[in-house]
């Protein structure tokens, strides 16, 4: 979560490590705003960001369900970052 950031409005019950919600949307924009900020940070030590597990709840809900319809709008905020950040891989599982 970034520093300063409003708390998610995230279900309790679907909360990850305190992960936004997909309306959250101040949070979001501070998340997008700070990734140059994190790839300078990766560059300076010599990496870079290859893979991570943003989508780690999407797999196996029944579609039609309020839980499917919310993993796809996280997914819908997770993949524009995840290509800002340059991210080669994403891990989805449930």
């Amino acid at each position: 979560m970034v520093t300063g950031s409003p708390p998610s409005t995230c279900p309790p019950e679907w909360c990850e490590g305190d992960e936004p919600d997909p309306s959250d949307g101040k949070i979001w924009e501070a998340m997008n705003a700070q990734a140059p900020r994190l790839i300078a940070l990766a560059e300076s030590f010599g990496l870079t960001i290859m893979v991570l597990q943003p989508l780690n709840q999407f797999d196996g809900w029944p579609e039609g369900c309020e839980r499917a319809g919310w993993v796809r709008r996280k997914a819908e905020r997770w993949l524009p970052l995840c290509a800002q950040l340059g991210v080669k891989l994403l891990q989805v599982y449930d």
